[in-house]
């Protein structure tokens, strides 16, 4: 669908640049085709650079987005002849949109690869699924090699293949993507586990976690979260540093930093932090959330914690809440750790969507 959808959109900018119009100039359109290109390179580097972290911890919602935006940049092009006057414009905004589109769809497909290759097979999958789909493009390519000739000038039917293609295209992509099942854990899965867990005292298996995993939308949250914060950020006050090299001298290897005024969890890291030592601040995290969303009054998980929780919820000084559900945290760190595996999850790696802000204590 995507390869004939995407023949018809390039008929429309061939002929927008002036294909068949004997009065357009050939230097006109070469500048316009190499200005669209140039913007297209660019959008791919500066996307590169903001959104790249993302794409693995959140690679089914990327590979979705991907094809939707690559059906938007179609449906630009289509319309790109209709607006003379704008058509640069157009051609330009449908290259950026291509190059999101390249730099996602490309890493989540590796993604997506690197998680179906069971036996450690990731080439011999990757082969296939690239002979897989070029051969459906072989396909596309002929049946838009029968099209073409018969499409021109015929502006309804056009319309009528991109929107019957493309309604087909985003529906099959959607349930491809939506019955993939991962076992590593990102902030998406791990809250729909801990929030389970703390509620109901089970951990849920992958299958049932990746069903209930919002792929388009956001996740709602009580608070918003951020790991691999500056230090700076998280130690803003002067008992905030005293706190912090407590929990050090402790073996802690990270800060957390909770506002209930602004919603907001921030989470520093030591450069010497484990991916263990980052599992166990996310579950501290879900923790606090849980806590603060009022919930844990109805925990059979946690009522072994309940007055310690109480005293956390109470204090004006949130380091206080923060301290008792690591302290919580602490203590059943190896329980659940041994859950997760239980139910297949991996633990050994996540993607939570660490940034690289790192500190150190010398």
């Amino acid at each position: 669908m995507g390869y004939i959808t995407s023949t018809l959109a390039t008929h429309a900018m061939l002929k927008g640049v002036g294909v068949g119009d004997s009065s357009a100039s050939p230097v006109a359109a070469t500048l316009t085709w190499i200005l669209k290109d140039g913007l297209g390179m660019t959008g791919r580097i500066l996307f590169a650079w903001l959104r790249g972290y993302d794409l693995d911890c959140n690679a089914k919602k990327w590979r979705l987005i991907a094809d939707i935006l690559n059906d938007i940049a179609i449906c630009m092009q289509l319309v790109s002849p209709f607006f003379p006057s704008c058509f640069l414009l157009i051609a330009c905004l449908a290259s950026i949109t291509q190059s999101v589109v390249g730099v996602a769809g490309g890493a989540t497909r590796a993604a997506l690869v690197q998680h179906q290759a069971r036996r450690d097979n990731m080439a011999d999958v990757s082969a296939k699924d690239g002979s897989q789909e070029t051969l459906v493009n072989l396909c596309g390519l002929l049946i838009g090699l029968i099209i073409t000739p018969l499409i021109a000038g015929q502006t309804v039917f056009v319309w009528s293949l991109f929107f019957s293609f493309t309604l087909l295209h985003l529906y099959s992509n959607y349930k491809a993507v939506s019955v993939v099942s991962m076992e590593t854990l990102n902030c998406n899965r791990l809250h729909l586990l801990m929030r389970n867990l703390f509620l109901n005292g089970t951990i849920s298996e992958p299958n049932i976690v990746n069903r209930e995993e919002p792929l388009l939308f956001r996740q709602e949250r009580f608070f918003t979260v951020e790991y691999g914060s500056s230090l700076s950020s998280v130690l803003i006050h002067s008992s905030d540093y005293s706190r912090s090299i407590l929990q050090f001298n402790k073996g802690q290897k990270f800060i957390i930093k909770l506002s209930k005024t602004k919603r907001q969890i921030r989470v520093a890291f030591h450069c010497g932090s484990s991916s263990s030592d980052q599992l166990k601040a996310g579950l501290t995290v879900e923790l606090i959330e849980f806590v603060c969303g009022g919930c844990y009054g109805d925990s059979n998980y946690l009522k072994d914690y309940a007055l310690l929780i109480r005293k956390g919820v109470e204090s004006t000084d949130e380091s206080v809440l923060v301290d008792v559900c690591q302290d919580i945290i602490n203590d059943l760190f190896s329980s659940i750790l041994d859950q997760l595996r239980k139910e297949g999850w991996t633990v050994s790696h996540h993607l939570l969507g660490i940034k690289e802000w790192r500190y150190n204590v010398s």
